[in-house]
């Protein structure tokens, strides 16, 4: 993708964030806040480069709430110079000050009761699906201090990958990172077997008079896991194929150059 494109291509992506005056509906109150540093391989051609973000685990009575700081930030400084009356080439020329994004997606966990919601986005697009919470962990004799914390080991096997877990009872909350829940005890740390994937709990705080738990009132598109996954596959293969296909925009590679697919290592396979 050439700069015109790549220019293009950021301008949509800013147009697409700038939804204002989103209401939200309340889902709980948070009473404990996580951070955690989420690592993984996106290129398996190079498995020493490893991505990272930096993810925050709400906790309310009933509700969890797992997303991307980094993500949350831009996205709050963009709306910011879109309330400032900033124009789409303003904010494109100001991409670099709002730093990085990371992962898209929000995970609420026991939202509805027994089941998992995400919400999550390709290109413009923003999409919701409903899973169910269904782990089966196996608890391990392996003992460990992970953060300070008393720690015991516990295995799964989730979504085509084995999983090793530690987690504490020391926190009583049956929730982790990712779509991780169901051990009696909070999830400190978590990796897939080989190696691609690690969440680690960075550290924690109770929370008192917290915020609420929210889910945004965006146009998403109510879809499954797996139709989801498909799309996320063919955008990968393609972004400008997907692109030209699936939101009204025509982007034409210069001289006829195809695009190049992006490498993608999949988490769920």
């Amino acid at each position: 993708m050439n700069s015109k494109m790549t220019k293009h291509f950021l301008i949509i992506l800013i147009t697409a964030l700038s939804i204002s005056n989103l209401k939200a509906q309340v889902l709980d109150k948070e009473k404990l806040e996580c951070a955690y540093k989420f690592s993984w391989v996106n290129d398996t051609s190079k498995h020493n480069v490893r991505k990272e973000d930096f993810m925050i685990l709400k906790v309310g009575d009933k509700v969890s709430d797992f997303y991307s700081y980094n993500t949350f930030r831009v996205d709050s400084a963009v709306q910011a110079d879109k309330s400032k009356g900033a124009s789409a080439a303003e904010m494109v020329a100001n991409r670099a000050s709002y730093g990085k994004k990371g992962v898209d997606y929000h995970i609420f966990k026991n939202y509805p009761s027994g089941k998992m919601t995400i919400t999550d986005k390709v290109a413009t697009d923003n999409f919701k699906y409903e899973e169910p919470l269904n782990q089966k962990w196996q608890i391990q004799p392996g003992k460990a201090t992970i953060s300070g914390y008393s720690a015991q080991k516990a295995t799964c096997t989730f979504s085509g990958r084995q999983y090793t877990a530690w987690f504490t009872t020391d926190v009583p909350v049956s929730t982790g990172p990712w779509k991780f829940s169901g051990l009696p005890g909070l999830i400190l740390k978590v990796e897939d077997k080989s190696g691609d994937f690690k969440f680690e709990l960075l550290g924690l705080h109770q929370v008192k008079d917290g915020s609420s738990i929210q889910i945004k009132d965006k146009p998403y598109i109510a879809t499954t896991k797996e139709k989801f996954q498909k799309l996320v596959v063919k955008f990968y293969e393609d972004p400008i194929a997907y692109l030209n296909a699936n939101t009204g925009i025509r982007i034409t590679p210069v001289n006829g150059n195809q695009t190049k697919s992006r490498p993608y290592n999949p988490i769920e396979l």
